[in-house]
């Protein structure tokens, strides 16, 4: 289950990422809104504003008639691009993406709820005689079960017996073989 939420958390951080830039690249529009930035034109071919020309500093400068040198200092103003609009994926990416993270969350919890509950039934279910395997491989046969703690034979020659937990019991019933129980 861990594996799967790292995984699907991966795919979501790789979206986050990527998906924008595959956007602004197919559709020329960019995710943060207004469309994709577009190179600047070239001023040599640019004919509507001729580039400023400045005075050498020993020729004199002609003012215009009436112009007192008042405000020479002032920068004209840039036209402020107006922002347009985000569209409909813009607006929707990220509520769309929130929805997704959250219906994977229930089919996982889902899924791993039924498995526990299923694992709960087991433990819950064992009796005397019973062939269980322990966590850590050890197979035996169930000799005596109380509250919290399960008693197994694992050697008929020596009797000897072990004290488990119950929840160290990962399999009831004929020994699993090798790989048979490992999750895939």
């Amino acid at each position: 289950m861990i594996k799967r939420a790292a995984i699907w958390t991966l795919v979501g951080l790789w979206a986050t990422a990527v998906v924008p830039g595959i956007v602004t690249n197919a559709f020329g529009v960019d995710v943060g809104g207004g469309a994709a930035t577009q190179p600047a034109p070239d001023t040599a071919t640019d004919t509507a504003t001729p580039p400023p020309t400045q005075v050498p500093p020993d020729q004199p400068t002609t003012e215009a008639p009436g112009d007192d040198g008042a405000g020479t200092d002032e920068q004209p103003v840039a036209p402020v691009d107006e922002q347009p609009e985000p569209s409909l994926f813009q607006q929707l990416f990220l509520p769309l993406l929130l929805v997704g993270f959250v219906v994977l969350w229930i089919f996982g919890s889902r899924k791993s709820r039924s498995s526990e509950k299923k694992r709960q039934e087991m433990l819950s279910n064992i009796k005397k005689g019973d062939k269980v395997t322990s966590i850590g491989g050890i197979i035996g046969t169930v000799v005596d079960v109380r509250d919290n703690e399960i008693v197994v034979k694992v050697d008929d020659t020596a009797n000897t017996r072990l004290h488990f937990v119950r929840k160290a019991i990962s399999h009831v019933g004929a020994p699993l073989e090798e790989g048979e129980g490992e999750r895939k």
